[in-house]
């Protein structure tokens, strides 16, 4: 989406997120804030995230400053709405300043850019043999599977034959979900790998597909949104997030009264997932670490007592007709499988408790199991 980065901050901004008030630091072209003894690089643009009752609309909230420009509709709650406000000020400090006294705002924060991260990993020698651990099940439902990635190459081998609800590009606000850079590679490789998978045993997911690059908290927002108004049953999200804003919180905290899986891979920094990816705060979301056949993590995969399950993480997909392969790894792929089995197991009617999940993915010794190469 196109924005209007800032180019120099001049003083602090402030703003309230998980109950606490956060501080943006001025530093050269860009901002540094302090969350949870982390120090996270962010840049602002001239958008605020504004929250509202049910009763405001578009019309009503382009009224409560004169330098709001625009006003789009991000995500709409049981009790409240969040909107994206364009502003001619950047930074819009003078606007957020007056949002947060306005007596009809319930919220507002600045539209962030944050540094996100793929859940991709370095190729790992050495084929891993790919348990299958269930027999062909007979499918009783279509389950509805979303997809948030950099794009998915339909003209692909492995695509073929999809049964999609809808794609759409939540960056670029179109009915387009296909790559639109070269390094827009990682979402056509997951998508292969549930396909592949979830085939395997017979099951044809309907797919939701959502390209989304950017890490503005405005794009995360509006592709997680998409994906809930689709009613997806499962969402896989190959993204490891620093911060996780109040706005995507509210959102997924929300639907999970609709008990869909939020899959999230855990990250390959080799560290502890509850301090390094934000999507461990969800209450519900599955985090999956990256195991080898006996269970143990890879050494680059996260771990901790945040991890609820440890999957397969190597796998060999084709990468054109000629059947030529090459390998996928990483807590992505786990996340993509993990995606893929809750898929197949939900098809013949079975809902799972995230507390059974380990017993048909892979065993392991415990919640916080970690390699021992760590």
């Amino acid at each position: 989406m196109a924005s209007q980065l800032n180019t120099a901050p001049v003083s602090p901004l402030f703003f309230v997120n998980a109950k606490q008030q956060l501080q943006l630091e001025p530093a050269a072209s860009h901002y540094l804030m302090q969350v949870q003894s982390k120090t996270l690089k962010v840049q602002l643009s001239n958008r605020l995230l504004v929250k509202t009752g049910l009763q405001h609309n578009a019309a009503s909230l382009s009224q409560f400053h004169p330098a709001i420009e625009k006003v789009q509709q991000l995500a709409k709650l049981q009790q409240a709405s969040w909107w994206l406000v364009t502003v001619k000020d950047n930074p819009p400090s003078a606007v957020l300043s007056h949002l947060q006294q306005h007596a009809q705002v319930l919220a507002v924060q600045p539209d962030l850019l944050l540094q996100r991260q793929n859940a991709r990993a370095e190729e790992t020698s050495g084929q891993i043999k790919d348990p299958q651990l269930l027999p062909p099940l007979k499918a009783t439902k279509t389950v509805r599977l979303a997809i948030i990635d950099d794009g998915f190459d339909l003209q692909h081998p492995a695509l073929q034959g999809l049964n999609i609800a809808l794609q759409y590009d939540a960056d670029l606000r179109l009915a387009d979900a296909s790559p639109k850079l070269a390094l827009d590679q990682h979402g056509t490789k997951v998508a292969a790998l549930l396909l592949q998978t979830t085939r395997q045993h017979g099951v044809e997911p309907e797919l939701v597909l959502i390209r989304q690059v950017s890490s503005w908290t405005s794009d995360l927002l509006l592709g997680f949104t998409v994906a809930r108004m689709m009613q997806a049953d499962i969402v896989n999200s190959s993204w490891i997030l620093p911060f996780l804003p109040d706005p995507l919180a509210e959102l997924l905290n929300e639907w999970q009264q609709q008990q869909p899986y939020f899959v999230f891979a855990a990250g390959n920094n080799a560290a502890d997932a509850c301090s390094s990816n934000a999507f461990s705060q969800l209450p519900g979301a599955l985090l999956v670490a990256a195991a080898k056949h006996n269970g143990e993590l890879w050494p680059y995969s996260n771990y901790g007592p945040c991890i609820d399950i440890n999957a397969p993480a190597y796998f060999q997909l084709t990468t054109n007709a000629n059947n030529k392969t090459s390998a996928f790894t990483g807590t992505s792929a786990a996340a993509a499988y993990v995606s893929a089995m809750l898929a197949i197991k939900m098809a013949s009617g079975v809902h799972s408790r995230p507390d059974q999940l380990q017993l048909w993915v892979l065993p392991v010794s415990g919640k916080d199991a970690e390699s021992s190469d760590q």
